[in-house]
Parts: structure tokens; sequence; C-alpha cells
């Protein structure tokens, strides 16, 4: 299950930013009938080539191993969450100011 998680993502992140399995897989310095093994959850990466994906796709290695665990959320959404929790308190606490009082005001609109 894990792999193809991990393919699943790697895909994700490739497609956000219109890279080819041939420019993802040679900076990782591998082929991209290898990088489409791992997007089809075939092969079981190691460590040392998610790092190497993560690396070549300008990503911590984590967003790989992450699992939507709500179906109805967005991958984006997932990937947005996790960047403004990266950024700080401060600006996590003003993301979460913002949309509570987007929500505040949606919910009172009904």
């Amino acid at each position: 299950m894990l792999k193809e998680i991990i393919g699943r993502n790697i895909r994700y992140y490739r497609e956000k930013q219109e890279l080819t399995q041939k420019m993802v897989a040679h900076r990782a310095g591998f082929t991209a009938a290898y990088l489409g093994y791992l997007e089809r959850g075939e092969k079981n990466p190691s460590i040392e080539v998610i790092e190497r994906v993560a690396d070549s796709l300008g990503i911590e290695p984590y967003y790989l191993l992450l699992d939507n665990l709500e179906e109805n959320l967005p991958s984006e959404l997932m990937h947005l969450l996790h960047v403004v929790n990266n950024l700080g308190e401060n600006h996590t606490e003003f993301f979460l100011t913002v949309i509570r009082a987007y929500l505040k005001t949606h919910h009172n609109s009904r």
C-alpha cells in the first residue's frame, strides 16, 4: 500500500510542475522506465530513492509518504496545509484566523 501512495504522490507533484517522467528521472539519476514503475506502485523505493525523487521535485521527502486520509480532501489542499504548517506559528495563526472568519461569514450567509 505504501508504494502505491508514494507512486501517486510522485505523479501528483511531477504533473503539478508540468515535468515529464524523463526530466524527473534524469534529475534523480535513474531511467524514466524506473520512475514509471515507481509511479505505478510496482517498485518498493528505498529511503534513498525517495529522497532523490523528492529532491528532483523540489519537495520534502515526507510529502511522498502522505496519504490523503480524507477521500474528499484534494491533494493540493493537503499540500497547502503542510506548507502553511511549516511557515511557523505566527503565519499558521494568521491563516487560521482568516479561515475561521471566512467560515463564520459563509455559515452566517446560508
